[in-house]
């Protein structure tokens, strides 16, 4: 659902901004994190969308309040079936999902925020050099393209190592294991229920498929028939930005590498879940 403005919490007074007063760089600098829902009272997280018609939305599996105008009802995964795709993932699915927006932010970075990333990377592995435990800790980079909250938290890793790998970086040894696959998506072919998508990334593709076990999921029957949201966004959209977590594997014939996804909660389009972007498209 479109919000037409949000309550931005910095500071001890809380102020109501207009979609006027936010750009895509703004968001990403300042805002992130930081919007809630208008409706007083309503402590619903909100993201900002850009775009050729720029909106607030509600923040992923985040709740209006029972009288908020924009409350809606949220599909959600059950604490059991989050153990079924543990088996196959094998990462939690709170973990998975903040990983998903992690590569997307990681996409999305211009070329100045990566070089401040990498500063970063190399400060910390500093810190902890335990040749200099003796010196004065360092009192780290000033980053001036995002918050530093925002940059630690993308080099935090916690638990079971979830691989985020671009296109261009998956060879032979990456067959039958998982990863969360970055690049962009250059083609959406409609199969039925579901699509193949290619995805490209530094002059590489590879075929992300949705397979028979993706449809007979219970859990995905609200991802089908939805893939055509994709394609419609291609027609306003070059550059789309594409995160998801599946398995690597090698087709028999053509011996090239292709992505399977098993569930449609582990992949983004425009860090968007399909579900939600079938909604904004309609």
């Amino acid at each position: 659902m479109r919000i037409p403005e949000a309550r931005l919490n910095v500071g001890a007074n809380p102020t109501l901004i207009s979609l006027s007063d936010v750009s895509r760089e703004k968001y990403y600098k300042e805002l992130r994190g930081n919007l809630y829902c208008p409706t007083p009272n309503c402590n619903a997280k909100l993201i900002y969308s850009s775009g050729e018609k720029s909106h607030f939305r509600t923040w992923q599996y985040n709740l209006h309040s029972q009288s908020c105008q924009y409350r809606f009802d949220h599909y959600t995964v059950e604490k059991e079936q989050v153990a079924a795709v543990d088996v196959i993932v094998g990462i939690e699915f709170e973990r998975r999902q903040k990983a998903l927006s992690e590569a997307y932010s990681i996409l999305t970075m211009s070329e100045e925020e990566k070089k401040s990333l990498e500063e970063l990377k190399t400060q910390n592995i500093s810190n902890h050099n335990p040749k200099k435990s003796g010196r004065k800790e360092s009192q780290g980079i000033q980053l001036t393209l995002f918050d530093e909250q925002t940059a630690r938290q993308l080099l935090k890793r916690r638990g079971p190592n979830l691989k985020k790998r671009k296109v261009s970086q998956l060879d032979s040894s990456h067959i039958g294991k998982n990863c969360l696959l970055m690049g962009y998506i250059k083609k959406v072919k409609l199969q039925g229920e579901i699509a193949l998508i290619i995805v490209l990334e530094d002059q590489k593709e590879i075929r992300v498929m949705f397979e028979e076990a993706f449809i007979k999921e219970p859990r995905n029957g609200i991802y089908l028939n939805k893939f055509g949201a994709i394609e419609r966004l291609l027609k306003r959209q070059q550059i789309i930005p594409f995160t998801g977590i599946g398995e690597v594997r090698q087709n028999h014939i053509t011996q090239e590498l292709e992505f399977v996804i098993f569930f449609g909660t582990d992949f983004r389009i425009d860090n968007n879940d399909l579900y939600a972007l079938a909604i904004r498209m309609m």
